[in-house]
């Protein structure tokens, strides 16, 4: 949320939209993340994230230029991938976190992706 007497940042139409599922039954708890990044490697910060704390599969999610963490245009493709942190930390890792395949590259206004979590870390 933007601080006092400024307004947030104009979500602008979505860039990537679609839904994130479970490969089976997940237990609750934890926060859900949904990242894109410019290459399938999971390492590093990603170029865009949503952080969903009550979530309930399926999750209709979307991914615009609002949610670029270093801010900029975005790229003409991107990776996508999900991750269950059972903290609620993205940084933390635990074996308990639930995490997806990386799909991509996807073009900008890429629509009914499916992020299946249980396939991937």
């Amino acid at each position: 949320a933007a601080p006092a007497g400024e307004t947030p940042a104009p979500a602008g139409p979505p860039k990537l939209s679609g839904q994130v599922r479970a490969d089976g039954e997940l237990a609750p708890g934890g926060v859900l993340f949904v990242y894109a990044r410019s290459s399938p490697a999971t390492r590093g910060p990603p170029l865009a994230a949503k952080r969903i704390p009550d979530w309930t599969l399926p999750v209709d999610f979307s991914l615009s230029e609002a949610d670029l963490i270093f801010g900029g245009a975005w790229p003409e493709q991107v990776w996508v991938h999900a991750k269950i942190s059972r903290s609620g930390d993205p940084m933390q890792r635990s074996d308990d976190d639930v995490g997806s395949e990386v799909i991509g590259p996807l073009a900008p206004g890429a629509e009914g992706v499916t992020i299946l979590l249980g396939s991937g870390i």
